[in-house]
Parts: structure tokens; C-alpha cells; sequence
């Protein structure tokens, strides 16, 4: 007669049990790297955006501006040499109307409304073209970050006005 055997030993019950041990650690970490990388990813798309939106924002007061301005120890002064704004009250002036950009905390201000937080530095520099016109400068850098291989995160942009035709 043959015997029937019902069931698993022990011996299979415990390999079963090991590589399925094994092959739940090795999803896991990728699980858990994914998940890291897509929140890097996902935290310096957002700084970007701040970047990208901060940058428009001071590129078109800048083109509309008459003046561009610094307050420097209480009297305004025009933007020759590059100018930090955390040191300093960036104005635009366009006829009556005046904007005004500072950098404090890491947070870029418009008017006392935050265009976003992460700055480091953001400054201006004009350059005189003489007869032709104007080219300004627009430096933004972001703060240390946390992230690998991404020590901070930097725009430039040069915008040109032409002087106004008589």
C-alpha cells in the first residue's frame, strides 16, 4: 500500500517562509527609494516653481518700470551695481504707482505679499547701455538643500530696455 502524505514538512514550510522573507525586503527597499526619490523630486519641482514665478514676476515690473530703485540708508538711489536685496528695498516705479521687493528670512517679498520661501540671495544689477538702453540682471539662489547631489538651486536673467524714443 502507498501512503498519502497530507501537508507540508517543516523543512518546506521554512524555505517557503525565507524566500518569501527575501524577496518582500528587496521590494521593500526599492519601495522605500522610490518613495524618497519621488519626494525629492517632487520638493525641487516645487522650489523651481517659486524660482520660475518670482523671476516673471521681477522680470515684468522691470519692463514696466520708469525707475528702478534701492533704498540705501534711507535715500533712493538708481540700480548701477548689482544689488542684494536682503540688504536693501528694491523699488519700481511706474508713474505713480511703486513696487517694492525685499528678501527677508529666505522669503521674497512683493508689497508685503510672500512670492515664496527657500531664497538665499536675489539680486539685481543694471548695466547703463548709454544712448542704446538699459540691460538688467536678475540673480536668484536658493538655500542650502537637503538633497543628494543638489547643494541649491540657481536662475539668471538679463532683460534689455531700450530708452524711451523722443
Amino acid at each position: 500500500m502507498m501512503n498519502k502524505k497530507n501537508g507540508f514538512s517543516l523543512v518546506e514550510l521554512l524555505v517557503v517562509l525565507a524566500v518569501i522573507i527575501i524577496v518582500i525586503s528587496l521590494i521593500n527597499d526599492d519601495l522605500f527609494q522610490t518613495l524618497r526619490y519621488w519626494v525629492n523630486v517632487n520638493t525641487i519641482s516645487e522650489i523651481e516653481q517659486y524660482l520660475r514665478h518670482s523671476m516673471e514676476t521681477l522680470t515684468k515690473d522691470i519692463r514696466n518700470a520708469d525707475q528702478v530703485m534701492f533704498e540705501n540708508n534711507g535715500t533712493r538711489e538708481i540700480i548701477v551695481d548689482r544689488v542684494e536685496l536682503d540688504q536693501n528695498q528694491v523699488y519700481f516705479i511706474d508713474g505713480a504707482q511703486e513696487t517694492m521687493f525685499l528678501l527677508e528670512n529666505n522669503e521674497l517679498f512683493k508689497d508685503n505679499n510672500s512670492l515664496g520661501s527657500f531664497f538665499n540671495e536675489v539680486s539685481i544689477r543694471r548695466v547703463n547701455l548709454y544712448t542704446f538702453g538699459s540691460l538688467y540682471e536678475i540673480y536668484i539662489e536658493t538655500e542650502q538643500l537637503d538633497f543628494e547631489r543638489v547643494p541649491n538651486l540657481t536662475m539668471r536673467k538679463y532683460i534689455f530696455i531700450p530708452n524711451a524714443k523722443p
